[in-house]
Formats: C-alpha cells, sequence, structure tokens
C-alpha cells in the first residue's frame, strides 16, 4: 500500500505541513526595518566597546575574565614554572576550570584576546592567558564618557 503513494502527494504533503507550521510562527519585522537598524553607522569611538561588550555578552566568557582577575584564588598556582600575574593562567587550567572542551575554551580566549580583554603568552607547547587591566580600564573609561554614569535617581526610576 506505500508502494502506491505517489511522489506528488509527498510534496504536497509536505508543502502543506510547511505552510501551517510557517503561519504559525511570529511575524517579524519588515525586512527593510531591521535592515536599517542594522545599517546604523558606527563610529569610530563606539566600534572599540561593541567588540568587548560582544565578547562579555558571553556569561562563561565573563567568567573567565572574572576569575582571571584573581588567578591565585581560582586556579592551580606553580611559582616554579609560571607567574600568573605576569605571564598568566595556562589554557588547561582554564578549560578544566570551565568544563568545555579545549577547542571551545580556545575560541573564548580568542575572542577576548581580540577584544583586547586578555593577553596571551606562550610557554613551550602552552598558552597562557591574562587580563590586560590597562585595556579594561580604558575600555572602563570609555564606557563612562560614553554612556554616562548612573545616578541615584535614575536607578529608583521606572
Amino acid at each position: 500500500m506505500l508502494d502506491a503513494v505517489r511522489a506528488e502527494d509527498v510534496f504536497s504533503a509536505r508543502a502543506v505541513t510547511t505552510h501551517r507550521l510557517s503561519s504559525m510562527r511570529p511575524q517579524s519585522a519588515p525586512l527593510q526595518h531591521r535592515k536599517a537598524h542594522d545599517d546604523m553607522p558606527v563610529t569610530g569611538d563606539l566600534a572599540t566597546l561593541i567588540e568587548p561588550l560582544k565578547a562579555l555578552a558571553n556569561p562563561v566568557r565573563f567568567q573567565v575574565l572574572q576569575w582571571l582577575r584573581d588567578p591565585e584564588e581560582h586556579f592551580p598556582v606553580d611559582p616554579a614554572v609560571t607567574d600568573p600575574r605576569a605571564v598568566g593562567v595556562c589554557v588547561s587550567h582554564i578549560q578544566a576550570k570551565t568544563g568545555l572542551a579545549q577547542s571551545t575554551v580556545s575560541a573564548y580566549m580568542a575572542v577576548l584576546e581580540r577584544a583586547g580583554l586578555v593577553r596571551s603568552t606562550r610557554v613551550g607547547k602552552w598558552t597562557h592567558y591574562r587580563r590586560d587591566e590597562e585595556r579594561i580600564a580604558l575600555l572602563v573609561e570609555e564606557f563612562r564618557r560614553e554612556v554616562g554614569e548612573a545616578r541615584t535617581g535614575d536607578l529608583l526610576s521606572p
């Protein structure tokens, strides 16, 4: 009985199902509205803030940056091998703490490095990462200039 099903019927049934599913989806904004928003020009000053903010939008990358603030507290330290403040924390220690695959951690660290939030140093075959405190301080200051500091009244008003 199944052999008697025609290909046109199968494709027709798929088309009806696809049409029903797509009509159930919420309608998005018109393409030109989204495009106009996405194509807004970014000034040079804002461009330097956007990449670090994108990098920190991922909770794991944000957590790693927090851990690197006090590496002795969060990672195993062997002063005979490296100084975590001067050289950084080995990527294998970061990988072990996050519990993620090495490739994922390496990709996350590359994003943080491109954003200017960490610096890397090769020690033999291992890569060590440390925060770029000077760059982070500049970004915080630039964020204050561009966005402004919150006033107490601003935080309480709806």
